[in-house]
């Protein structure tokens, strides 16, 4: 067996393989609104400009055929299939992640899709190529929200449980939009990708600066500070 040493990552392995608990949240919610086809999941598919399937299989850490990494969540219906990458409001995207999936796309154009799914915070910085996509986390609340105001007239159980269903999910996927650290400069955001980049040239993926390393002290905190040190 390979030795995974202090990370947890068997060395080559890609670290979006690793996703966080918050991550993870996020990933089921999605998962959740594209296998019930909900007002949210209506959102999504129309980012990509599809209609919603009427039948939609949903699969988490899917990898993809292009390079073997890992996709979020993947939706398939009527023939066609969709690839969500979900981000946390100070995530980042890992090296040539942006690159794998439109790859992934351009192996069959017709048929696939892809979209970015994350807080404001980050998808208003995210620079995508086409024909990747990006939806921020906050309109899929949005559309729910709507939804179950307009259930707030119905007298029937069902009516009032879905409406209390949408508007938990919403709420849910709102407390994953809170940034917990401070918004970092393009500086800072060009230390910790050159950081990341020339971490996984070197330990082949096993080591790279935590995401809240810039919000503690300037330290690398919690993180391998020398990436030679990984070999």
């Amino acid at each position: 067996m390979a030795d995974k040493g202090s990370t947890g990552l068997t060395p080559g392995e890609f670290d979006e393989d690793q996703p966080s608990p918050a991550e993870l949240k996020l990933d089921v919610l999605i998962a959740l609104e594209l296998g019930t086809g909900s007002p949210a999941a209506e959102v999504l598919w129309k980012k990509v400009r599809w209609a919603m399937p009427a039948d939609v299989k949903v699969r988490q850490q899917v990898k993809r055929k292009v390079d073997g990494r890992t996709t979020d969540v993947e939706a398939r219906g009527g023939g066609r299939r969709l690839l969500c990458e979900d981000k946390l409001a100070d995530g980042l995207f890992r090296r040539d992640q942006v690159e794998s999936y439109r790859k992934e796309v351009l192996l069959d154009p017709k048929h696939t899709r892809a979209l970015v799914i994350a807080p404001k915070k980050f998808v208003e910085k995210a620079r995508l190529p086409a024909p990747l996509a990006k939806v921020a986390v906050e309109d899929l609340a949005e559309a729910l929200n709507a939804a179950a105001q307009g259930l707030a007239s119905s007298t029937s159980d069902p009516g009032e449980a879905l409406a209390c269903s949408y508007r938990y999910r919403a709420q849910a996927l709102l407390d994953l939009c809170k940034s917990n650290s401070p918004a970092f400069s393009d500086l800072h955001v060009a230390f910790s990708r050159a950081y990341d980049e020339r971490a996984q040239e070197i330990a082949g993926g096993r080591v790279r600066l935590p995401e809240t390393a810039l919000a503690t002290g300037g330290g690398l905190q919690g993180s391998l500070a020398d990436p030679c040190a990984a070999r």
